[in-house]
């Protein structure tokens, strides 16, 4: 399994790796999707949980005493990751950039470290639209994401809602 993990940091082709230890391109295609999820499942909880109402309310203190944002429990954005044009894919992937790309839509703290994400939208699809098909864009307008509550703003009686910053 070690050597896999070279796969992954070296950016060999899987052929290459193939030829390299004498197995075919399809078994290091499958040892790659099983490590790469054998990663994901046994990391994923502990460097990227999911939001819940606690760290959404720890993020809204952390942009007060950072940035003086009140109500701001995280930052949004969309990043363009290069890519290339996966056959018979058309213009799924192709951007307004003139490159071929897959989405990172992310939210971050004001330490701007990830807070949730979503991976592998077409580069031709919007951050907008990308957001609102996306796992945390549906919990949000269904009120699951754990938002807190609005509330009022610091010496005063004006009540605003809790946002993301885009």
């Amino acid at each position: 399994m070690i050597n896999y993990f070279r796969y992954l940091a070296s950016g060999d082709t899987q052929f290459s790796m193939a030829m390299h230890y004498r197995i075919s391109p399809s078994a290091v295609c499958n040892i790659v999707r099983e490590t790469v999820a054998a990663i994901i499942a046994t990391l994923k909880n502990l460097y990227l949980p999911s939001p819940n109402e606690e760290t959404w309310r720890k993020n809204e203190e952390r942009y007060l005493s950072l940035w003086n944002f009140p109500n701001a429990c995280g930052s949004i954005d969309g990043k363009h990751v290069r890519v290339k044009a996966p056959p018979g894919s058309g213009s799924l992937y192709y951007n307004y950039k003139s490159f071929f790309s897959i989405v990172l839509l992310a939210i971050a703290d004001a330490d701007f470290k990830f807070t949730a994400v979503d991976i592998g939208a077409y580069g031709s699809e919007s951050d907008g639209g990308i957001f609102s098909r996306s796992a945390m864009g549906m919990k949000l307008i269904e009120k699951k994401l754990g938002i807190p509550n609005p509330k009022p703003l610091i010496n005063s009686e004006t009540i605003l809602p809790c946002h993301l910053r885009g």
